[in-house]
């Protein structure tokens, strides 16, 4: 049942990419399964905006930039890395800098849904505006997300995962060798979630797993 978390198969029909800071919005809507966009080194001022992209089971689309040299900066009002109706998608090697704002740095968005994402060896920093501010977070329905190898540190929450009210479940997710240090609130929490009808698609039962994590919140 986690096979998916251990194998990553990308189609090797998929195109290749490469992104810079200028022009790394045009393109989103070309990306089809088992391609890769890797972007390029360098700052990025605006946000990432991933929505109704989907890859398949064995060709996902990459997003990746050049580990310590992608780095996303955040702007007023708008989280860094918004995924809405997104499936089959590998997000690796960013890093994001909050600037204190009052924004998130990933967010599944609320309305929408997400399923078999893998967020990977991303560096998340100074999303610390207060502690409504999350280094990720899901408020729509998602399901087989993983979570992997990700630091965050000086976030309001580290990782805040469903809705307060139990309407946007996290289901079947797998949360492993990540570091979240020095949040304001909570290093992570995953809310409770309200009872519904499984379909061909969203499991009605299955299992998250939480291993290899730490969790710190002493000062330096």
């Amino acid at each position: 049942i986690f096979a998916f978390f251990l194998l990553i198969l990308n189609s090797s029909y998929g195109a290749d990419y490469i992104a810079t800071p200028a022009n790394y919005q045009s393109f989103l809507k070309k990306l089809q399964p088992g391609d890769t966009l890797t972007f390029s080194e360098g700052e990025y001022k605006g946000n990432l905006q991933i929505a109704d992209m989907h890859g398949e089971e064995n060709a996902m689309i990459v997003l990746q930039g050049i580990e310590g040299k992608t780095i996303f900066t955040a702007t007023a009002d708008e989280n860094t890395i918004n995924f809405v109706n997104c499936s089959y998608i590998h997000l690796k090697n960013f890093k994001l800098n909050g600037n204190h704002l009052k924004v998130d740095a990933i967010k599944m968005k609320q309305g929408g849904y997400c399923h078999h994402l893998i967020i990977e060896n991303n560096v998340i920093i100074n999303y610390d505006a207060d502690q409504q501010q999350n280094g990720i977070s899901s408020k729509g329905t998602v399901w087989n997300i993983s979570i992997i190898g990700n630091i965050i540190e000086g976030a309001g929450t580290g990782m805040y995962l469903g809705n307060s009210d139990g309407s946007a479940p996290f289901i079947g997710g797998l949360i492993e060798k990540n570091a979240i240090i020095n949040t304001i609130g909570y290093n992570m929490e995953i809310k409770h979630q309200l009872s519904r009808n499984e379909t061909s698609e969203v499991p009605a039962n299955a299992k998250t797993i939480i291993r290899h994590n730490v969790f710190c919140k002493q000062k330096k």
